[in-house]
């Protein structure tokens, strides 16, 4: 199993791209079973065979031992991510065990999720740190595509869309802008510990011209059915 994972600022346009990739993924990758998050969210199928049972159960137990080491350490942490990193994960092993080659892509994967479980405070690279981001690489075969963006035009996206859904309820710029640094920087934390597969993809300019960028991209990581 595959794994595309986006992470960026809010407001970059992770999900605007995202959906398009899943979209045509669908349409010219026919053999392939492609999941997006709400697909992994929902998805139902259950283990079986006793043997993965046993081999999967303790796994679990472990996985929500490391996260709660954690997020000890983060006493305003975001707890309910605690329940969808976990959901997660479990829902990931599940599909790789099941359809091993299928291609999941998500707006928000596990560097996004590590990042709301700190929720604004900054990610010290602590043992329980290292401990959960190991943990969770180690079970997947992942690109992370970084979507980079200028900060005044990740403002003014934010802005716009509070303006539609009161999403971010801030009207400080300078807020805005400390709540956005530690989130950047926790997100470079996090993909310092990353070994695997990253690209950074430049979100400044046009859906059409960012998507073409992001075909040629995935063109490296074996995907040539788009």
């Amino acid at each position: 199993m595959k794994i595309i994972e986006f992470c960026g600022l809010p407001g970059c346009g992770k999900t605007t791209i995202c959906e398009r990739l899943i979209e045509n993924f669908k349409v010219c990758s026919s053999n392939t079973n492609v999941y997006c998050r709400k697909d992994v969210y929902f998805f139902k199928r259950r283990i079986w065979d006793s043997y993965l049972i046993s081999r999967c159960t303790p796994m679990f137990f472990k996985f929500y031992k490391i996260l709660n080491n954690f997020i000890k350490e983060y006493r305003k942490g975001n707890k309910r991510y605690i329940d969808r990193i976990y959901r997660l994960y479990v829902k990931l092993y599940k599909i790789s065990i099941h359809y091993s080659d299928s291609i999941v892509i998500l707006d928000e994967g596990i560097v996004q999720h590590i990042t709301s479980l700190a929720h604004q405070q900054k990610i010290v690279n602590s043992v329980s740190f290292v401990r959960l981001v190991d943990f969770l690489f180690s079970n997947f075969e992942i690109t992370v595509i970084n979507c980079c963006i200028d900060m005044n035009e990740t403002i003014r996206r934010i802005k716009k869309r509070n303006n539609e859904n009161d999403r971010f309820n801030l009207s400080d710029v300078d807020e805005i802008k400390k709540i956005l640094n530690i989130k950047n920087n926790n997100i470079n934390i996090i993909l310092e510990q990353f070994h695997g597969i990253r690209y950074d993809l430049d979100m400044n300019c046009s859906v059409e011209e960012i998507y073409n960028e992001l075909l040629k991209l995935l063109l490296n990581y074996g995907v040539d059915k788009l």
